[in-house]
This record gives C-alpha cells, sequence and structure tokens, in this order.
C-alpha cells in the first residue's frame, strides 16, 4: 500500500479520536504501523490515544517509539502532555512538558500549557515565568495573552489583566471566551458601560448563549434601577455604591444615586447540594460492588482520578450499573468538569427516570452552567417525585435568588427550613437573612443575621450586613457596633469604613466620617464612592481644594459619572467657572434631563458675556425638562432671557409662570419658592409695568415663602423700647444675601 494510504490512514485515526472513539482510533493507527512503522507521527498520535483511555505505559512506549524515530519531535512531548492534562493527571503532564522543552527551548505552545498546569496548582509564580517566556517567543498568541490575564485577575490585579485580555481580543478578535472575562474585569472595577459593550460583542459572537444574555440583562436592569439624581448642593453622595465583601466572593461596587439595602447585602457563595443516591441497584458480582466502593473512598480522598477509574472498572463489568453513574457524576461535578457531570447523570437518567435525586443532580449541574430555566425544570420534577428533599428546594431558592424572584426563592428556603431545620446552618441563615432584607422585612432578616452569627461567630460579612440593617432602621448607635466588630474580624473589609463615614457624615462628626472614608480607600483604592462621600465631605465643610482633588480621583475611575461632574461644577463655578463650564456640560451629555445641572449652567451663563449661549441652554432645558420642573425651567429662561435685552420673550413666559403658580400653589416645592422669592421678584418690575398684577404676584410668592420658611417656627418675641430712647432715630437690621439688590441696600449707598 502506498504512503497515500497511511496519511489517509492518520487522517482517519484523528477524526476518529476528536470523536471521542478512542479504540477504533487505536486500532486505525496501528493499521497504519503495519503499512509503515517508521513514521513517527503515527506513535504520536497513537500515545495520545492510549493515555486517554488509561493506558499509561502502552502510550509511554509509543511516545518513545515516536522519539526513537524522531529524537527532535518535541510535538509528540506536547500531545502527551495534552493527554495527561486531559485525564487530570497533572505530575505527568509537567514531566511530558518540561521533556518537549528540553528538545526545543523556543517552544511556546509547551510554556503556555505548563503554565496553565502550574495556575491550576496554585504556583502562580512559576505560572507568570512560563507565560512571559511563551509570550516572549511568540508575541502573537491570543490565547496566551488571555492566560496571562487570567493569572493576574487571581492575584487581583485587574487593571494589568485588563490590558492583558484588550491585546487577546487585539490579536484574535472573534473570540467570544476573550469578552467574557474582559466583562468580568470591567465589572470588577465598577465600569459597567464597558462590560456591557463586552457582552454585546460576545452575543454578536454567539448569539445563544444564555449566560451571555443574563449577564447583559443583569447589568442593563441594574444601571436602570440605580440611576438617580443629587437633587441640591446639601445631599450626601450615598450612591448605593456600598460594595460589601461576600461569602466566597466578593460584589462588584455598583454607584446608584441613593443608599439601598440591595447595595448594602454581601451575598453568599453559589453553594449547592448534591444529593446522595439512597437506592442502589443489587448487583449479583462482588467485584462491581467493590470497585464502586473504591470510587466512594477514593472520591471522599480527594483522589478523584483514582475514583473516575474505578467508576469505569465498574462500568466495563456491568454498563448499566447506576450507582456508578452517580458517584462518577458526583467525582466529575468536585473536579469542576461540569459537563461530563451532566452527562454521566444523563446517563444514569436514562436506566431510572423516575429517580429523583438525579434530577436534582441534573438541576445542578444546569446552574452551575448558568441554564436556569432547566434547572428549574429539574429541581421541579424531583421535588414531584419526591416532595421531602430539603436539599432541592435550597438548591431550588438560589436559583429564584439569581434571577430576582425575591418571594419565590423565600418561598423555597422557607419549605427547606421547615423539612430540615439544621440544613447549611449559618450560611443558609445568612442567604435567607440576605432576601428578607431586600423585600425590607428588617427584624425577620436580623433574625436570621444573628441566627448566623450564633453559629458562625467570626463571620464578619454577617455583621456587615446586621449592621446594613440596622442603619437601614435608624439604629446608628447598633449599626456602628456592628460595622465596628465586622472591621475587627475582618480589617481589609473595606465596606464597613464606608458606610460608618456615612453615618458619622449624617450625625455631623466631619473628623470620623473622614477617617472611615480614608480608610476605605486605603484598603480599596479603586473604591469610587469612598472618593465622591469624602469629597462631599470636604465641600460641605468648606475644604474646597480636596473636595476637588477627591471629586477628580472619582471622575478618574468611573468617567461617566454625570452627578460628580455637576457636583465639582458647583464648587468650582466661583473661581474656576471655565472649568465649571466643561463639568456641566459633559453632565448634560451624559444625563441629558439632569435638572440640577441645567439649573447650575443657566445660572452659571446667565452671569457671564455669553448671553447667547444662556438663551440656547435656558431653551434646551425647557424642552428636556420642562415637563419634569416647569417651575424652575422657567426661570432659568426669564432671567437668560432678561439678562440678554430680550424682555418680550421674558415677559412671555413670565405670564406662562404666573399661571402654573396660580393653579395649583400648594404642588409648589420649597426649593422653587426660594428661587421664585429671591431670584424672579426682582425681574419682575423690569418686564412689565402693571402694578395691580405686580403686587398680586409680589404677595403670592411671599405668602409661599412665609408659609415653606416659617411653619413650625414659634412666634417671635417683641421687646419694648424705653421712654428715653424714643426720641432717638430707630436702627433696622436687614439681611440677605442679595442685600445690594434690596431697596434698603441701595438706601446705604
Amino acid at each position: 500500500m502506498s504512503l497515500d494510504s497511511v496519511s489517509s490512514l492518520l487522517k482517519q485515526g484523528i477524526q476518529l479520536k476528536e470523536l471521542g472513539n478512542l479504540e477504533a482510533a487505536i486500532n486505525i493507527f496501528n493499521e497504519a504501523l503495519v503499512i509503515n512503522s517508521q513514521e513517527a507521527e503515527i506513535y504520536k498520535r497513537l500515545a495520545e490515544a492510549y493515555i486517554l483511555i488509561d493506558k499509561e505505559e502502552a502510550g509511554i512506549n509509543s511516545l518513545h517509539q515516536a522519539l526513537n524515530l524522531q529524537p527532535n519531535l518535541a510535538s509528540a512531548y506536547l500531545v502527551v502532555g495534552n493527554a495527561f492534562y486531559a485525564q487530570s493527571r497533572l505530575d505527568l503532564a509537567i514531566w511530558a512538558y518540561t521533556q518537549g522543552i528540553e528538545i526545543q527551548p523556543d517552544f511556546a505552545e509547551v510554556y503556555a500549557n505548563l503554565g496553565s498546569i502550574y495556575f491550576q496548582k496554585g504556583r502562580l509564580d512559576q505560572a507568570l515565568l512560563c507565560y512571559q517566556k511563551a509570550l516572549q517567543i511568540d508575541p502573537n498568541q491570543g490565547l496566551i495573552y488571555w492566560m496571562m490575564g487570567n493569572l493576574l485577575t487571581k492575584q487581583e490585579q485587574i487593571e494589568s489583566a485588563i490590558n492583558y485580555y484588550q491585546k487577546a481580543i487585539e490579536l484574535q478578535p472573534n473570540k467570544e471566551l476573550f469578552y467574557l472575562k474582559l466583562a468580568e474585569s470591567w465589572v470588577t472595577i465598577n465600569q459597567v458601560n464597558n462590560a456591557i459593550d463586552c457582552y454585546k460583542k460576545a452575543i454578536q459572537l454567539n448569539p445563544n448563549q444564555a449566560f451571555t444574555h443574563q449577564e447583559l440583562n443583569r447589568l442593563l436592569q441594574l444601571k436602570f434601577q440605580e440611576a438617580g439624581e443629587v437633587k441640591d448642593e446639601n445631599q450626601g453622595f450615598y450612591e448605593g455604591g456600598v460594595e460589601l465583601a461576600s461569602y466566597g466572593q466578593e460584589t462588584e461596587l455598583k454607584s446608584g444615586s441613593e443608599p439601598n439595602i440591595e447595595t448594602a447585602l454581601v451575598a453568599s457563595g453559589n453553594q449547592q447540594f448534591l444529593l446522595e443516591n439512597p437506592l442502589e441497584k443489587e448487583s449479583e458480582n462482588l467485584e462491581i460492588k467493590q470497585y464502586k466502593q473504591q470510587a466512594e473512598i477514593f472520591m471522599s480522598q480527594g483522589l478523584y482520578d483514582q475514583a473516575i477509574a474505578a467508576c469505569h472498572q465498574s462500568l466495563k463489568l456491568q454498563p448499566d450499573y447506576l450507582p456508578a453513574y452517580l458517584t462518577l457524576g458526583n467525582t466529575l461535578q468536585f473536579q469542576g468538569k461540569i459537563e461530563a457531570a451532566l452527562r454521566a447523570y444523563s446517563q444514569a437518567l436514562e436506566l431510572q427516570p423516575n429517580f429523583a435525586e438525579i434530577h436534582a443532580n441534573i438541576g445542578t449541574m444546569l446552574f452551575k452552567m448558568q441554564r436556569l430555566d432547566q434547572a428549574i425544570s429539574s429541581y421541579q420534577k424531583a421535588l414531584d417525585i419526591d416532595p421531602n428533599l430539603a436539599a432541592v428546594y435550597w438548591n431550588l431558592g438560589k436559583v429564584f435568588q439569581t434571577l430576582g424572584r425575591a418571594d419565590e426563592s423565600i418561598t423555597a428556603w422557607q419549605k427547606a427550613l421547615e423539612l430540615q431545620p439544621n440544613l447549611v446552618e449559618a450560611e443558609f441563615n445568612f442567604e435567607f437573612g440576605n432576601s428578607l432584607a431586600r423585600r425590607g422585612l428588617w427584624d425577620e432578616a436580623a433574625k436570621n443575621y444573628q441566627r448566623a452569627i450564633t453559629l458562625k461567630p467570626h463571620w464578619a460579612e454577617v455583621y456587615s450586613n446586621l449592621a446594613s440593617v440596622r442603619s437601614q432602621q435608624g439604629r446608628e448607635p447598633e449599626a456602628i457596633q456592628y460595622y465596628q466588630k465586622s472591621i475587627e474580624l475582618k480589617p481589609d473589609l473595606p465596606q464597613p469604613h464606608l458606610y460608618l463615614g456615612h453615618i458619622f457624615s449624617n450625625k455631623g462628626d466631619s473628623k470620623q466620617a473622614i477617617y472611615h472614608y480614608q480608610q476605605s480607600i486605603k484598603i480599596k483604592p479603586d473604591s469610587i464612592d469612598s472618593y465622591a462621600n469624602i469629597a462631599n465631605l470636604y465641600a460641605k465643610i468648606g475644604h474646597v481644594e480636596a473636595a476637588i482633588q477627591n471629586f477628580e480621583q472619582a471622575l478618574a475611575l468611573q468617567p461617566n459619572w454625570a452627578e460628580i461632574h455637576c457636583r465639582l461644577a458647583h464648587i468650582r463655578k466661583h473661581d474656576q467657572p471655565a472649568e465649571a463650564l466643561i463639568n456641566l456640560e459633559k453632565a448634560i451629555q451624559l444625563k441629558p434631563d439632569f435638572v440640577e445641572a441645567y439649573q447650575q449652567l443657566c445660572d452659571l451663563l446667565s452671569h457671564s458675556t455669553n448671553l447667547a449661549k444662556a438663551r440656547e441652554m435656558s431653551d434646551l432645558y425647557c424642552q428636556k425638562c420642562g415637563d419634569k420642573v416647569p417651575v424652575l425651567s422657567a426661570i432659568a429662561y426669564i432671567f437668560a432671557y432678561s439678562q440678554s435685552g430680550s424682555c418680550q420673550r421674558a415677559l412671555e413666559k413670565l405670564i406662562e409662570l404666573e399661571k402654573i403658580c396660580y393653579q395649583d400653589p400648594d404642588k409648589l416645592e420649597i426649593s422653587e419658592v426660594i428661587i421664585l422669592y429671591e431670584i424672579l421678584l426682582f425681574t419682575v418690575s423690569h418686564l412689565r409695568d402693571n402694578l395691580e398684577a405686580n403686587a398680586k404676584l409680589y404677595r403670592f410668592i411671599a405668602q409661599q415663602y412665609a408659609k415653606h420658611r416659617f411653619s413650625g417656627v414659634p412666634s417671635p418675641q417683641y421687646g419694648s423700647i424705653s421712654e428715653k430712647n424714643l426720641s432717638k432715630p430707630l436702627r433696622i437690621g436687614f439681611i440677605s444675601k442679595h442685600f445690594r439688590r434690596h431697596s434698603v441696600g441701595w438706601c446705604s449707598e
């Protein structure tokens, strides 16, 4: 037979191997060797196939045959190393890769794979050296940049990881996985818009990936829920951005506009239960049972490869042995091989379709794969068969929680607790407390947190969540106590410091508030809300430079935060009007209906020489926000046009404004009344020569102002003037921030 026949057989064997038909592939490779026993490539492929079916000795022999024929065939060690790696035989994989490097020191792929094994074994420094060497040899491999990004993420060097993920995308722009990892990193540093862009790109590349759609929807919902605005200069910047560390993993910082319990709660780890199989098909073959028992022993000892091998031995003897499939599924799940575990459980289900525990374990695998609707279906099938499985109710509650279906998650967890009160103990009470808190059930949430503390007294995150609940209840002394306990247990947790800063700021204790914000920043230098809140506090106590510096730092971390641009403009507008103008225009660009930004921008422009711009912005203010704030936008319009000398347009708007005010005076807000009284009154007489109409408006505004300003204020106690002072001139005091504009002010000149 010809060399073409050998080549054809080699290709056929490789195809069979790729399809998982390893025995057939081995037969084809051996058939090719009968024709040509001097072809190293065939021995290399044969070695790989043998190792994949656990015939290590035959695999090593084939490897040696390949190297005898071609001593410099480093790729043989790469293939064998990959096979060992696929079998999770990491030490043997390291041996193979190292041998390959000795033959070919510039073999980038081997260095990359060796780095991945070191990464998996937690030997991160060695992994780093391998990845760096691989990139030095071949700087155009996007996958290696992605691996490097994963390593840096593991080391919490998120910004550096982002750079590597971006480089990977630059080299391989159609790799969905690169965008997913980059999105996760953007979320970690609260760059939600960037993360959204990455998920959108990943969906373009793979529209059928449910997980990506779910993450994108979650972030879009988050942005919608947390969108808000700062209403006045005295409002604190408690932007809902409390990033409390989680049990098992950290949650991302989120900046909105108001504090809410959702962002104040720590989420627990995604613990789910695998159910043990209470039923076992009786087998007359003692050897089968022995293999299965060995597998369970190996699994309990963490010897997963040996456990899998024992399961396979059991199934070779009896292919329909149900317990072996269940043990195999559990072992693969512990190894993190979720899809393989799902296949094992599915094979078990074919043997016994009405086995509740199998449906439950399939549900857990689907949950881990983010196939949430299918997970719910599997859990519900399990409960239809056996309604007394507490662990299944727990898992089902976790899925509902992930989907944001709080009522259903609480119902499921209550049922789990009813069936098995000691289920997951501290973790359950912690998670249940979080769900209750999100619904505003503060007392019930606090009880669950306290039970968790009783069971696990050194759990810092529970104290932090309990503190957040007490803060929501207005029980600040308790909140302070619990936050401080959380810090004592876990000093590197930044979130309690952030919330203590909020509490002390509300109490007027600027010194303590600043200290805690600074501690939050020290622990987490990218804590955007800490910078924003400390800047807001500095502004309130008159430390303008420090306020500007911290607002700018917040914007460096999150350039698209409109409220920060507006607040920064507010403290800049007197001494740095040009910079304030830039900030306000940016705020409006980011948030086209941002009332406060329009209000400040119109005021700033109306006091400048750029009156054409003032008119333009007042027009836009009325167009974008007129329905929301008709009074404020009309005043800004009147002032801009009257300052420009366009009095007829200003008068027309004044008449519109009068109708609004007279029509429903009770709807006027205090902020609107103040501006009517302090700003508009001085403009009216310049626009309209109508004593009766003007006097009516003056009286109306004065009455509204007195109603808002002096409601609840006790009547003044008037003193008497002694007779000896009656002949002296009476001195009258008059206080106003617009002193020069009052008639008494003009008299002083």
